[in-house]
């Protein structure tokens, strides 16, 4: 049995000389058939390079229970896990190559460091409140131009890994009324509340920009379509309860994410834009995604 297995195996006798030695392992290694068997292992193994597992070994023998151990052959180039298991007296030494896997594995540690890289500069960046050149000064908002030099990294720094990112861009309802009816000052006022609220609403990941006027913007670094819907409805309820108002406030919301193959930010905020504008033209006060279906857009949530 131990024979017809396709990966390199030993037994081990308990006086450590080797009883069997399969074809694979003769494959595996370059080594002679019948070149093995009768000698002891760490003649055929130099102790410098038996030295990394000989503690696992051992203790095989003396507990009698299996071990599992990593070992990098140097002149192969490969990773391999030797599994030592107890049989009666002798110890089987199975070779399993998991180069493959520890590549990957390897791999998607780089790929998250890349990534944790990025968001770990989103935050740098959204930190950032101090400096009065990327901060409105109103709202405490960071400035339109601010959130398009986030967003120019990263989008392009998501999309080639694939990971979602939209936007959410809201208009507060009925501004002019504000300031015709109760004057300038307390127009100022309501935008420095909006501010506020989403200084204290956003993640730390989040972008929150004042984008002109009493146009706002939300950046969501991964979250798609219908997280960010659900995050902008959560906001609306918010707004339509900021406390000490001369009058209810609302606003209309539309909401995009970023397309197949697709880079540039800008592509998004249009179809967020669009969104927008059908959210208004149905009545205001609710949340519109921007659909690639069909697309158009549907209304996620009626107004109240």
């Amino acid at each position: 049995m131990l024979e017809a297995l396709p990966i390199p195996v030993l037994v081990v006798d308990p006086d450590h000389r080797i009883v069997f030695a399969n074809t694979g392992f003769h494959n595996a290694f370059g080594v002679l058939e019948g070149t093995l068997v009768g000698r002891i292992l760490w003649e055929c193994w130099s102790a410098e390079k038996f030295a990394s597992v000989k503690e696992a070994y051992d203790e095989v023998f003396r507990t009698r229970q299996n071990r599992v151990v990593d070992h990098r052959s140097v002149e192969l180039g490969h990773d391999f896990e030797l599994w030592f298991n107890w049989a009666g007296g002798h110890v089987i030494v199975a070779c399993v190559d998991v180069t493959v896997y520890v590549r990957q594995e390897r791999l998607m540690q780089v790929e998250f460091q890349a990534i944790k890289s990025i968001m770990d500069g989103l935050q740098a960046a959204n930190s950032e409140a101090v400096n009065t050149a990327h901060t409105d000064d109103l709202t405490g908002l960071c400035t339109r131009r601010r959130a398009e030099e986030i967003a120019s990294r990263v989008f392009p720094a998501l999309a080639e890994r694939n990971l979602p990112v939209s936007v959410i861009l809201f208009d507060i309802d009925h501004f002019k009324d504000f300031n015709d009816n109760f004057g300038h000052l307390e127009g100022d006022r309501i935008l420095s509340q909006v501010g506020a609220a989403m200084n204290a609403f956003k993640t730390e990941l989040e972008t929150a920009a004042r984008y002109g006027g009493e146009e706002f913007l939300f950046i969501c670094p991964r979250a798609g379509v219908r997280r960010a819907v659900a995050r902008a409805t959560e906001f609306l309820e918010v707004l339509r309860t900021l406390p000490g108002t001369v009058a209810p406030v609302s606003a209309s919301f539309g909401v995009a994410g970023i397309g197949r193959e697709e880079t540039d930010w800008t592509h998004t905020l249009a179809r967020a834009d669009k969104a927008l504008y059908l959210a208004k033209s149905r009545g205001r006060g609710r949340v519109v995604p921007w659909t690639s279906v069909n697309d158009s857009a549907d209304t996620f949530k009626e107004a109240a």
